[in-house]
């Protein structure tokens, strides 16, 4: 694995937490209204498409896949991922092991898009081949 690659990886996975956090402090402001629920429901229908086209540049070789990618595996910068750890971490209002739930589901949805902004990396860098079996990984995650 190249040093480029693990660059990539790191870069969009703090562009993807940084997105969240200014998402989280700049538009909701702590307020969940309709509108922003309607907002967050037009990304969750957003993230199968630019996952798919993320994945597409990628076999290409076109390195707009990586903006593509953080804008889907991070939902458009909705903070799911950071309410989690901040919920584990502060919310005292919920019980132990609802919080070590919380830490759990957030350090392991950081791991799952790491590795899946690890997959489309490779892809991007030639280090996986796009071939059938390959890409079968993709296919089910789009489903869901």
């Amino acid at each position: 694995m190249t040093a480029l690659t693990l660059t990539s990886l790191h870069l969009s996975k703090l562009e993807g937490l940084g997105l969240e956090y200014f998402v989280w402090r700049s538009v909701l402001n702590g307020i969940w209204d309709d509108g922003k629920e309607h907002m967050w429901r037009v990304a969750q229908f957003l993230f199968p498409i630019l996952v798919g086209t993320a994945v597409g540049l990628s076999i290409e070789g076109n390195f707009l896949c990586l903006p593509v990618l953080t804008l889907s595996m991070w939902k458009l910068g909705f903070p799911e991922t950071l309410m989690l750890i901040y919920s584990a971490l502060y919310n005292n209002d919920n019980s132990f092991v609802q919080r070590l739930i919380d830490m759990i589901r957030g350090v392991g949805t950081i791991v799952h898009h790491s590795s899946s902004t690890l997959f489309v990396t490779m892809l991007l860098f030639h280090i996986l081949l796009p071939t059938p079996e390959v890409l079968s990984v993709v296919a089910p995650l789009l489903v869901q």
